[in-house]
């Protein structure tokens, strides 16, 4: 199978530009090659390859990408590939990709889990992405079209009566692939290139078409298609300007949260609870502040969301106790209940007992199953897959202690930790609810990272490093991604003052692969009135800032519509929250009017 692939990308002295490309074959063995192109002028390059395994072994399918390398196979830059080039493989054919550089869209946003929490996509839920018809002459027109809404396909029309000659009852209805990507194969015999085109939105029921892609008509290289040639043409994203997009949602630290399951603190079960009231009351979005341990002498000094000790750990406070099972001591499992209930009752969190109430439960309950959890086989899952982070962190907690059980029992608490988070995301995602984190942009002095890492503190940060300050930020959005739809970086400024970014480009470009390719949305507080700087860097890196509405409801306003509803008290549980028709009702109407 043949191979072909062009692209225009302007280089300096020494650098060239591969393509990275990685198939699959029949035995279903991954197979990674980074072949180097040609160029005659530094801008325009070439490469033509095959395929080719033996006939026991055949090449299903691959996916590429272009890498920008200096002269020392140093990666410099990669193209933005959220939504990868993929295609079946076909021995009988050559394919030919006339590509562009994929930069990161303006409208990155609309490929976040944050935007499409709630939303089925058939192809991903059935595992299956259709196939299309490969002809003699072929060309492939694809196109990324996050914008639609629902009900809403992709056609396209063009210029020769085999794409409907301009006729807007006459276009070719595209296959959707899945993850926003159409395609569509024409079958080119007889037919000469170029062709002009365009993309159409219509209407799936009706057939309707609802609007033409916007700007010039696209047009096709000159030339002819040639016997076995299949033509890929990559269209980038639809030319459709996006709806705006609105969100209405509630901000509350995981503390915060009251019901009578609690022990004192608000925990990871009570907010799973809150996802109820939020999807009853027509709300998409819940914003937590940190959920990081911050623990250091168990005392109301470390209580403060943002003094993390570990990037990865979560605070031991918000495990719930109750989905760790009853002790089977009927006696103290009474005594546990009676503390829990004097701590409910207090008017404002008592964080020293709750640290140690929860501390004694957590060893009575570890000396009864954690043995059994320690042995099985999703423990040792999860282990494998974060001891990286995991065993520092438990010998930073227990570092005066010289059991190696107290290192098990801090192991047992972050597994728990995990799965009672991931089951509250899983959760508030079956609700069509989207859960929004808060980016720090520091630690405390006192963790493990500075432990680890202490040249991290540096002022200015080796961004070209392959491993530092880069690995360290990838590595902890990678782990915010696992439990978050979106992040928001709070007090932007702060990141400027405290930080500093060489002017670069390769430093910008590193910075924006560490955004760009992925699914959780990152956003950034516009508090206006910022340095023009500021605007520039978030513009360049393609990161969103967010506007609240108009609609923002003040905690004064929240109590007052509290107190039309005569039996809530001013501290309010979940409980009380989902039974307060009047206080529902007032929110579900100040939604529906923001929408408007």
């Amino acid at each position: 199978m043949k191979l072909k692939f062009s692209i225009q990308y302007k280089t300096e002295w020494g650098q060239c530009i591969y393509v990275h490309i990685r198939y699959r074959t029949n035995d279903l063995r991954e197979h990674v090659n980074d072949w180097v192109m040609q160029t005659q002028d530094g801008e325009w390059w070439f490469l033509e390859t095959a395929l080719m395994e033996s006939r026991q072994r055949t090449v299903i399918s691959f996916t590429y990408e272009y890498q920008l390398k200096d002269q020392d196979g140093k990666v410099l830059r990669c193209e933005w590939n959220r939504v990868p080039r993929t295609y079946q493989a076909d021995d009988t054919k050559s394919f030919v990709f006339p590509d562009q550089w994929r930069d990161v869209p303006l409208h990155a946003y609309l490929y976040s889990k944050a935007r499409n929490v709630g939303r089925t996509d058939p192809v991903e839920r059935n595992g299956q992405h259709p196939s299309l018809p490969l002809f003699r002459k072929t060309v492939i027109f694809r196109v990324l079209a996050p914008q639609l809404t629902k009900g809403e396909r992709v056609a396209l029309v063009g210029s020769h009566p085999a794409i409907g000659s301009w006729n807007p009852t006459r276009y070719l209805r595209m296959v959707y692939q899945g993850d926003f990507e159409w395609r569509l194969s024409v079958n080119m015999d007889g037919m000469q290139l170029p062709l002009e085109y365009k993309y159409v939105v219509i209407d799936e029921k009706t057939n309707q078409l609802l609007t033409w892609e916007e700007g010039a008509n696209r047009m096709t290289q000159h030339g002819e298609v040639n016997d076995g040639e299949v033509i890929v043409l990559d269209g980038g994203s639809l030319h459709l300007k996006e709806k705006p997009w609105k969100v209405t949602g509630v901000a509350v630290p995981v503390f915060a949260l009251r019901s009578k399951h609690s022990y004192g603190v608000g925990d990871f079960g009570d907010l799973q609870r809150m996802v109820d009231w939020v999807a009853m009351t027509g709300m998409q979005m819940i914003e937590l502040m940190p959920v990081n341990d911050t623990t250091g002498t168990s005392s109301w000094n470390e209580s403060h969301p943002y003094h993390i000790i570990s990037n990865s750990a979560l605070h031991p406070h918000y495990l719930d106790l109750e989905q760790l099972g009853e002790l089977t001591d009927k006696e103290k499992m009474k005594s546990y209940l009676r503390q829990r209930r004097e701590l409910n009752s207090m008017t404002s969190i008592d964080y020293p007992t709750v640290e140690r109430v929860k501390n004694a439960y957590v060893d009575d309950i570890f000396a009864e199953i954690g043995e059994e959890t320690l042995s099985s086989d999703s423990y040792l899952v999860f282990h494998e897959a974060n001891k990286s982070w995991l065993l520092p962190y438990a010998a930073f907690c227990q570092e005066s202690s010289p059991y190696y059980n107290d290192i098990r029992k801090v192991c047992f608490v972050q597994y728990h930790l995990y799965r009672q988070l991931k089951k509250a995301v899983d959760y508030a995602h079956s609700k069509g609810v989207a859960l929004k984190g808060d980016l720090p942009f520091g630690v405390s002095r006192d963790s493990v990272e500075m432990r680890m890492n202490p040249q991290l503190a540096q002022p200015t940060y080796r961004w070209d490093e392959e491993h530092g300050i880069y690995e360290w930020w990838r590595q902890y959005l990678q782990w915010m991604e696992q439990f978050f739809d979106a992040v928001q970086i709070n007090h932007i400024i702060d990141f400027f003052r405290s930080w500093v970014i060489v002017e670069d480009k390769v430093v910008t470009s590193k910075l924006s692969d560490i955004l760009s390719n992925r699914n959780m949305l990152l956003c950034v507080e516009d508090e206006g009135m910022q340095p023009a700087a500021v605007y520039k860097v978030l513009d360049d890196l393609r990161i969103p800032r967010q506007e609240d509405s108009p609609f923002t409801i003040s905690i004064k306003r929240l109590h007052d519509w509290l107190a039309m509803d005569r039996a809530l008290p001013e501290q309010v549980t979940i409980e009380e929250l989902m039974k307060a028709k009047r206080l529902n009702t007032k929110i579900k109407t100040l939604i529906n009017r923001s929408k408007r």
